[in-house]
C-alpha cells in the first residue's frame, strides 16, 4: 500500500483540473495514467494470496500427519474467519487509508 502514495499526482492533477480549470497536455495524462496503471499492478501483486492452504495428498505420509494438517484447519476456522480473512480485513483498511492520505493531500496542494 506504500505504493498507493504515488497516487497522490494524480488526485492533485484531477483536482486541479475540476477545481481550478487548469489544462494538462496529453502528454501528461498519459504519464499519469501511466503511473496510475504501475500502481496498481503493484497493489494486484502484493494483495493477501490465500493463506494456511492444506498440503498435497501426496505429502502426508502418515495418518497421523493428516490428523495434524485436519487439527490446524479447525483451528483456524475456529479463530474468525482465519488469517486469510484478516489478512484481506488488513489490506482494504491499508489501501483504503493511503488512498484517503492521497486524496487529502492532493487537495491540499491544489486548494491551498
Amino acid at each position: 500500500p506504500t505504493s498507493l502514495i504515488k497516487t497522490k499526482i494524480l488526485f492533485t492533477a484531477v483536482l486541479s483540473r475540476l477545481l481550478l480549470q487548469r489544462l494538462l497536455s496529453l502528454a501528461r495524462w498519459r504519464a499519469i495514467l501511466t503511473l496510475f496503471l504501475s500502481v496498481l499492478i503493484i497493489c494486484h501483486q502484493t494483495q493477501p494470496q490465500a493463506a494456511c492452504a492444506p498440503p498435497p495428498r501426496e505429502t502426508l505420509a502418515t495418518a497421523e500427519h493428516m490428523q495434524q494438517a485436519e487439527d490446524m484447519r479447525e483451528a483456524v476456522a475456529g479463530e474468525g474467519g482465519g488469517p486469510t480473512e484478516r489478512a484481506w480485513h488488513d489490506y482494504v483498511v491499508g489501501v483504503s487509508a493511503v488512498t484517503l492520505e492521497a486524496m487529502l493531500s492532493g487537495l491540499s496542494n491544489v486548494y491551498f
